[in-house]
Protein backbone atom coordinates (compact mmCIF):
# COMPACT_ATOMS: atom_id res chain seq x y z
CA UNK A 1 0.00 0.00 0.00
CA UNK A 2 1.63 3.01 -1.02
CA UNK A 3 0.55 5.93 1.12
CA UNK A 4 1.09 10.06 -0.03
CA UNK A 5 1.22 12.08 3.11
CA UNK A 6 1.20 15.27 1.24
CA UNK A 7 0.54 16.00 -2.66
CA UNK A 8 3.54 16.43 -4.37
CA UNK A 9 3.18 20.08 -5.34
CA UNK A 10 2.22 21.01 -1.92
CA UNK A 11 5.59 19.13 -0.39
CA UNK A 12 7.63 22.09 -1.24
CA UNK A 13 5.60 24.99 0.62
CA UNK A 14 4.59 22.24 2.95
CA UNK A 15 8.48 21.79 3.89
CA UNK A 16 9.73 25.03 4.15
CA UNK A 17 6.42 26.28 6.48
CA UNK A 18 7.22 23.38 8.91
CA UNK A 19 10.72 24.43 8.86
CA UNK A 20 9.81 28.07 9.79
CA UNK A 21 7.17 26.90 12.33
CA UNK A 22 10.39 24.84 13.72
CA UNK A 23 13.06 27.66 13.36
CA UNK A 24 11.19 30.65 15.33
CA UNK A 25 9.72 28.20 17.96
CA UNK A 26 12.88 28.58 20.02
CA UNK A 27 13.40 32.24 20.23
CA UNK A 28 9.75 33.21 20.03
CA UNK A 29 9.43 31.22 23.55
CA UNK A 30 11.90 33.52 25.29
CA UNK A 31 12.12 36.91 26.32
CA UNK A 32 14.54 39.62 28.21
CA UNK A 33 14.98 38.63 31.55
CA UNK A 34 14.90 41.73 34.20
CA UNK A 35 18.22 40.63 35.34
CA UNK A 36 19.95 40.60 31.75
CA UNK A 37 20.24 37.87 29.88
CA UNK A 38 17.14 35.65 28.17
CA UNK A 39 14.59 33.58 29.84
CA UNK A 40 11.47 30.85 29.00
CA UNK A 41 8.11 32.19 28.63
CA UNK A 42 5.56 29.63 28.63
CA UNK A 43 5.81 27.77 31.60
CA UNK A 44 7.24 24.22 31.91
CA UNK A 45 5.86 23.66 28.62
CA UNK A 46 7.19 26.21 26.75
CA UNK A 47 10.72 25.17 28.13
CA UNK A 48 10.81 22.03 27.14
CA UNK A 49 9.67 22.83 23.55
CA UNK A 50 12.05 25.67 23.68
CA UNK A 51 15.14 22.87 24.54
CA UNK A 52 13.99 20.62 21.77
CA UNK A 53 13.76 23.60 18.62
CA UNK A 54 16.68 25.04 20.14
CA UNK A 55 18.51 21.63 20.11
CA UNK A 56 20.93 21.07 16.75
CA UNK A 57 19.12 17.23 16.45
CA UNK A 58 15.84 18.67 16.13
CA UNK A 59 16.98 20.61 13.23
CA UNK A 60 19.13 17.14 11.95
CA UNK A 61 15.65 15.31 12.59
CA UNK A 62 13.88 18.05 10.34
CA UNK A 63 16.00 17.37 7.64
CA UNK A 64 15.62 14.12 7.81
CA UNK A 65 11.68 14.19 8.24
CA UNK A 66 11.67 16.49 4.79
CA UNK A 67 13.44 13.29 3.00
CA UNK A 68 10.99 10.82 4.83
CA UNK A 69 8.31 12.61 3.56
CA UNK A 70 9.41 13.52 0.03
CA UNK A 71 10.32 9.45 -0.60
CA UNK A 72 12.13 10.37 -3.28
CA UNK A 73 16.05 10.55 -2.74
CA UNK A 74 15.90 13.81 -5.73
CA UNK A 75 14.15 15.74 -4.51
CA UNK A 76 14.93 14.82 -0.42
CA UNK A 77 18.88 15.86 -2.13
CA UNK A 78 17.41 19.68 -2.57
CA UNK A 79 14.50 20.25 -0.47
CA UNK A 80 16.37 19.45 3.09
CA UNK A 81 18.81 22.17 2.46
CA UNK A 82 16.68 24.28 1.48
CA UNK A 83 14.43 23.62 4.26
CA UNK A 84 17.31 24.22 6.41
CA UNK A 85 18.40 27.31 4.50
CA UNK A 86 15.12 28.95 4.89
CA UNK A 87 14.64 27.90 8.76
CA UNK A 88 17.72 29.04 9.75
CA UNK A 89 17.33 33.07 7.87
CA UNK A 90 13.75 32.59 10.00
CA UNK A 91 15.36 31.48 13.39
CA UNK A 92 17.99 34.92 12.89
CA UNK A 93 15.20 37.45 11.37
CA UNK A 94 12.93 37.06 14.86
CA UNK A 95 16.61 37.20 17.10
CA UNK A 96 17.36 40.37 14.73
CA UNK A 97 13.84 41.53 16.08
CA UNK A 98 13.75 40.89 19.35
CA UNK A 99 17.32 42.59 19.41
CA UNK A 100 20.28 40.47 18.88
CA UNK A 101 23.27 41.23 16.63
CA UNK A 102 23.11 44.84 17.95
CA UNK A 103 26.47 46.54 18.32
CA UNK A 104 27.58 47.61 21.46
CA UNK A 105 28.93 51.16 22.30
CA UNK A 106 32.58 51.55 22.46
CA UNK A 107 31.53 54.79 25.01
CA UNK A 108 28.72 53.30 27.61
CA UNK A 109 28.06 56.41 28.93
CA UNK A 110 24.96 58.30 27.35
CA UNK A 111 23.65 54.73 26.71
CA UNK A 112 20.27 54.44 29.71
CA UNK A 113 16.80 54.91 29.61
CA UNK A 114 15.68 56.72 26.30
CA UNK A 115 18.86 56.26 24.38
CA UNK A 116 18.39 55.43 20.49
CA UNK A 117 19.01 51.30 19.75
CA UNK A 118 22.28 50.69 19.28
CA UNK A 119 22.94 49.79 15.19
CA UNK A 120 22.59 46.49 14.24
CA UNK A 121 25.97 44.30 13.47
CA UNK A 122 25.30 43.54 10.38
CA UNK A 123 28.64 41.36 9.81
CA UNK A 124 28.10 39.62 13.07
CA UNK A 125 24.70 38.50 11.68
CA UNK A 126 26.29 38.07 8.42
CA UNK A 127 28.49 35.73 9.44
CA UNK A 128 26.53 33.72 11.53
CA UNK A 129 24.12 32.85 8.98
CA UNK A 130 26.46 32.10 6.71
CA UNK A 131 28.16 29.54 8.91
CA UNK A 132 24.29 27.62 9.33
CA UNK A 133 24.00 28.05 5.57
CA UNK A 134 26.86 25.96 4.97
CA UNK A 135 26.34 23.55 7.37
CA UNK A 136 22.64 23.23 5.62
CA UNK A 137 24.27 22.68 2.40
CA UNK A 138 26.72 20.18 3.25
CA UNK A 139 24.75 18.37 6.14
CA UNK A 140 21.00 18.99 4.64
CA UNK A 141 21.54 16.70 1.80
CA UNK A 142 22.93 13.88 3.66
CA UNK A 143 19.96 13.81 6.13
CA UNK A 144 17.51 14.18 3.56
CA UNK A 145 18.83 11.43 1.16
CA UNK A 146 18.60 8.95 4.70
CA UNK A 147 15.45 10.20 5.08
CA UNK A 148 13.94 9.16 2.09
CA UNK A 149 16.06 5.74 1.85
CA UNK A 150 14.35 5.19 5.49
CA UNK A 151 11.32 5.70 4.07
CA UNK A 152 11.78 3.36 1.04
CA UNK A 153 13.48 0.67 3.06
CA UNK A 154 10.06 0.79 5.79
CA UNK A 155 7.80 0.67 2.37
CA UNK A 156 9.87 -2.63 1.33
CA UNK A 157 10.13 -4.30 4.54
CA UNK A 158 6.07 -3.67 5.19
CA UNK A 159 5.11 -4.95 1.45
CA UNK A 160 7.78 -8.05 1.74
CA UNK A 161 7.27 -8.72 6.03
CA UNK A 162 6.34 -12.59 5.37
CA UNK A 163 9.04 -12.92 2.62
CA UNK A 164 11.80 -11.52 4.84
CA UNK A 165 10.38 -13.88 7.83
CA UNK A 166 10.61 -17.01 5.53
CA UNK A 167 14.33 -15.98 4.45
CA UNK A 168 15.94 -15.68 8.09
CA UNK A 169 14.12 -18.75 8.88
CA UNK A 170 16.09 -20.37 6.62
CA UNK A 171 12.42 -22.04 5.11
Amino acid sequence: MNVTLAPSRMMVPAALSVGVVVAVMGPLLTRQAVEGGRETVGGPVGHVVHLISSAGWSWAALAFAVGWVCRSGGRAVWLAPATLMVAVAAYYLVKLGQGGFRAYPLDPRGFGDGAAPLPIDWGSMAGTVTVWWIGALVFGPFLGLAGAHKSVFTETVKNNRGKLLVRALGT
